[in-house]
């Protein structure tokens, strides 16, 4: 296989699991896959990214669970994947118009890289049309095509750049609740501009977490001074 991308059995000998456990990565959005011919590959960068921060110990906890240490702001930065469960994640792809319009929606929570910026500063320059978000689960539900649709415009893509968590019901209290917490509060006048008008921030540490499974380094580093920040 080419040097950017692996077989699903290369990404599982670098994870230590077998190759359907990594085509079950690619299904739940975990990593993200392409099928080139009758095969599916993924990015070398990402099973290596996903490697660094795989459980150390354990399982990963409920979804209620991990959004209770992450509104406490209890959670472990070198252990990522121990929080997985805090939102069904997909992988979509949006052209600016419709990007715009989702991000600024209601009920859409910014995290990764464009709260981080809000938050603590310029740490790293989001990309164009890329963002990683947490919505509630009974926001995605109903008819997609329509134009009132929260995901008008997106297009499932397992490659894409917009990553949506979806919070169930189970955690749906304490999600709310953390994200009334964090609010605009502590976004900084100086970049505020870098998220819509009434946009919000994740908590900090669920920023943090989606900083640290990234594939890279200098999104890993951020996590931490997000931490420290917070």
């Amino acid at each position: 296989m080419r040097n950017d991308f692996f077989s699903l059995a290369e990404a599982g000998g670098v994870l230590g699991v077998g190759g359907e456990q990594v085509r079950r990565y690619v299904q739940r959005g975990i990593l993200p896959g392409v099928k080139m011919g009758n095969a599916w590959v993924v990015p070398s960068a990402h099973v290596r990214g996903l490697a660094a921060g795989r459980p150390r110990r354990g399982r990963p906890i409920s979804e209620r669970s991990a959004w209770e240490r992450i509104a406490a702001g209890d959670v472990d930065i070198e252990n990522p994947q121990k929080y997985a469960n805090r939102g069904r994640l997909a992988r979509w792809s949006a052209r600016p118009g419709p990007f715009s319009d989702f991000i600024g929606a209601d009920g859409v929570v910014v995290s990764g890289i464009r709260a981080a910026s809000a938050l603590y500063g310029a740490l790293l320059e989001p990309a164009p049309c890329e963002a990683q978000v947490y919505v509630s689960e009974a926001l995605l539900a109903g008819d997609r095509m329509s134009p009132d649709h929260i995901l008008y415009g997106l297009d499932p893509d397992p490659l894409g750049g917009v990553l949506i968590r979806a919070v169930g019901e189970e955690a749906q209290d304490i999600f709310e609740g953390a994200v009334r917490r964090a609010g605009r509060g502590n976004i900084s006048k100086q970049f505020e501009s870098s998220l819509p008008d009434g946009a919000l921030c994740a908590p900090p540490a669920a920023v943090a977490l989606d900083l640290a499974v990234s594939e890279h380094p200098r999104e890993n580093d951020a996590a931490w001074a997000v931490v420290h920040a917070a």
